[in-house]
């Protein structure tokens, strides 16, 4: 099962790489202010119930209380627009966790609008590349038990999503920049399921301007 989550994983990030890649390629010859990012984080989730719920149908006990995401995206610089100190954006973000002692998984896949502004606008002493962030937009989870008496169960479930927090970034080569960041996430795609990958995201990133 673990090998599974990790080829879709895999996957995912390709699938991301090459279409940013192909949309990057045609929005650099048209325009300019334009990032696009990947990166890692690791994230504290909110699973408690869900573990609480399926410990009582299986009769075990497993805590997975945090993990890694990955993640890529874009934002243009709306300066080019004549709206200052504000970027505005799409992402897509991957994880999942494992509990082995079920033969059980979840992922979660979330399809973000993103903005980002600039707090040097607010205060001119603090750095250009300091921003606070924003997203909103959809999360799908995807269940698979595989302990079932009548075969896998695989269950898909979605929900609205946010986050909130702060990034920055410093250059390290010509239009290539290294970059962290701290969101707050909001992401409960099955509540009656409690099924929620809510919580603390720290990560970092690479980000390639054009």
């Amino acid at each position: 099962m673990q090998k599974r989550t990790l080829l879709t994983a895999l996957i995912v990030i390709v699938s991301i790489s090459f279409v940013l890649g192909s949309a990057l390629e045609v929005e650099a010859q048209e325009t300019q202010g334009l990032d696009a990012y990947l990166g890692l984080s690791f994230n504290t989730y909110n699973l408690s119930e869900f573990e609480e719920i399926n410990y009582e149908d299986h009769g075990v006990d497993e805590d997975v209380s945090s993990g890694l995401s990955f993640y890529a995206g874009a934002e243009y610089d709306l300066e080019e627009e004549g709206i200052e100190d504000l970027k505005a954006g799409a992402e897509l973000e991957y994880m999942s966790v494992e509990y082995s002692d079920l033969d059980l998984s979840l992922s979660n896949l979330g399809i973000m609008a993103t903005a980002s502004y600039r707090l040097s606008g607010i205060d001119e002493d603090l750095p250009d590349e300091l921003y606070l962030t924003g997203a909103a937009g959809v999360y799908r989870s995807n269940l698979v038990d595989e302990e079932v008496d009548k075969g896998v169960k695989d269950e898909t479930f979605m929900g609205p999503g946010f986050k909130l927090g702060i990034k920055g970034s410093t250059p390290v080569y010509e239009n290539i920049s290294l970059g962290g960041r701290a969101h707050y996430r909001y992401a409960r795609p099955h509540s009656e399921g409690d099924i929620d990958f809510s919580g603390l995201e720290i990560g970092a990133y690479l980000d390639a301007s054009f």
